[in-house]
């Protein structure tokens, strides 16, 4: 029977980031995954706090081929044969249905947050099938044991993990075998491996955020900035390509994503601010239709109403995945405990909150790099450090939901929804700084500084509908942030155009 010192479950970019850590570095790994890449997932804009993380992975364990992902130049340069988007910041439009797109001359109904000082140092969309290849490779490479299309069918402890698996590819005679390892790592992105296998207890009814979605890969999605510009509406004060970002255009009932890639590929998809409440949902009617590969993404998304949109999306075919557009009742899971004995959750498995903010490639690098460091010290993980890891995992999820929740409560009022945005880009710069700086983060967003999260708490008390004078809020806000709003945010004069955020790369 083989032993592992880790067995990992799930070979998405974190599970087999982690892998290919522990594999380089000496330490015996399995990766297991129900399916086999390269395969369609979301989760693909990256993120200055992602990038900056990778690079420390990659500073720290000898990894080049982790730094070349974190620099829209340097994938460019040295992973052509991997397909991205350039990411230069985030990008807001209000749309009314029934109404062409409009704006302001002072911006009122847009914003734009620059992310990277230019192109070659910008952030990036990851094309996840060629990403988690790529990472699954690497591990493969570095000595970690890969069994794709493979089920666990029992993990119990008893001293190590005795893993019964299946291989569903196999004959019948071939096709269970048992391992064991030293230490369980949940990776899935998901609920019932942990909830099957590790006890542990589904928490999503206590999350704020109750958002459904659907999506997909487009083909022939049409340029934003290029509708605008035909519709008259100035662009030469853009710090950056609207395109050129994590594209976010609200509706009444939520938003969309468009996240462009270099190949012509778009990820596109809409986002409703309601899940499987007892009530009639705009989701619902979108979900419960026939849907087909080739289909026009106007009607896929449902998103005629709008003008402006459905003339950049009339002539879009969907590509990807196989089956037809992903059609999600809801996006959030929670899991708790996150930690056990000889096992962990990476931050994927633990919870999933929201694309709102672009969060999730970021903390899932944060959980490998807590979990590296600690796995690399103490094969059987160290139960200090990982109550210190299960402590800031849930202090980062509890606060992600609060900042995202706060921002669907204002969706209504644009100026509220983009202060309500700057709650996060204050957190994700200070965190930046902080690991530009070179300090040992011990949590994401810097939610383990008091002072800050009272002032952002404070804040989102503020910024509970239906509020005051918007005049005072923005000031308010402002001089509760003051201390750590390094950036310039929330300056009326920058007419919602800010041209650098992010901590130097």
């Amino acid at each position: 029977m083989t032993h592992y010192d880790v067995a990992i479950v799930g070979s998405g970019y974190a599970g087999a980031t982690l892998g290919w850590i522990l594999a380089a570095q000496g330490r015996s790994v399995l990766l297991i995954d129900r399916a086999a890449h390269p395969r369609f997932a979301i989760g693909e804009s990256s993120t200055p706090l992602a990038d900056l993380i990778l690079d420390r992975l990659a500073d720290r364990y000898g990894l080049p081929g982790l730094g070349s992902l974190a620099r829209y130049g340097r994938w460019k340069r040295d992973l052509s044969q991997l397909e991205c988007g350039l990411k230069r910041g985030f990008s807001y439009f209000q749309h009314a249905s029934g109404r062409p797109y409009h704006d302001t001359a002072d911006h009122r109904r847009s914003l734009l947050v620059t992310a990277s000082a230019d192109t070659t140092l910008a952030d990036t969309h990851w094309l996840r099938a060629d990403v988690d290849h790529y990472l699954t490779q690497g591990a493969s490479a570095a000595g970690a044991d890969l069994c794709e299309h493979t089920h666990v069918q029992s993990a119990v402890w008893d001293q190590h993990w005795r893993i019964k698996l299946r291989d569903a590819t196999a004959t019948a005679s071939a096709a269970t075998k048992n391992v064991t390892a030293g230490f369980l790592v949940d990776a899935t992105g998901s609920s019932g491996f942990a909830n099957r296998f590790l006890g542990t207890r589904d928490v999503t009814a206590r999350l704020q955020t109750r958002t459904a979605a659907v999506y997909g890969h487009f083909d022939g999605v049409g340029s934003w900035s290029q509708a605008l510009k035909q519709q008259g509406f100035g662009t030469a004060d853009d710090p950056f390509d609207a395109d050129h970002a994590a594209q976010h255009h609200l509706l009444e009932d939520g938003w969309v994503w468009m996240l462009r890639f270099d190949g012509g590929r778009t990820s596109v998809g809409r986002v409703f601010a309601s899940d499987a409440a007892p009530r009639p949902c705009p989701w619902r009617a979108i979900a419960d239709r026939d849907t087909a590969p080739g289909e026009p993404a106007v009607d896929a998304l449902g998103l005629r109403a709008y003008p402006s949109l459905a003339a950049v999306l009339e002539d879009a075919r969907h590509v990807a995945p196989g089956s037809g557009v992903v059609c999600q009742p809801r996006l959030q899971q929670a899991q708790t405990p996150v930690v056990g004995p000889a096992w962990a959750l990476l931050p994927t498995a633990a919870a999933t909150i929201d694309p709102l903010h672009s969060t999730g490639i970021a903390h899932g690098l944060w959980g490998v790099e807590q979990l590296a460091g600690i796995l690399l010290d103490s094969p059987a993980g160290s139960p200090r450090r990982l109550a210190r890891y299960a402590e800031m995992l849930e202090r980062e999820i509890d606060w992600l939901d609060r900042i995202v929740a706060v921002s669907y409560a204002n969706l209504g009022c644009f100026s509220r929804f983009a202060i309500s945005t700057m709650l996060y880009f204050i957190a994700a710069i200070d965190c930046e700084e902080r690991y530009g700086a070179g300090e040992s983060v011990s949590a994401l967003w810097s939610v383990d500084r008091p002072e800050l999260m009272a002032a952002i708490d404070d804040c989102t008390a503020w910024l509970q509908p239906p509020g005051g004078s918007l005049e005072q809020l923005a000031r308010r806000v402002r001089a509760r942030l003051q201390p750590w709003n390094t950036a310039g945010l929330l300056d009326a004069s920058a007419k919602n155009r800010y041209r650098y955020t992010a901590a130097p790369k």
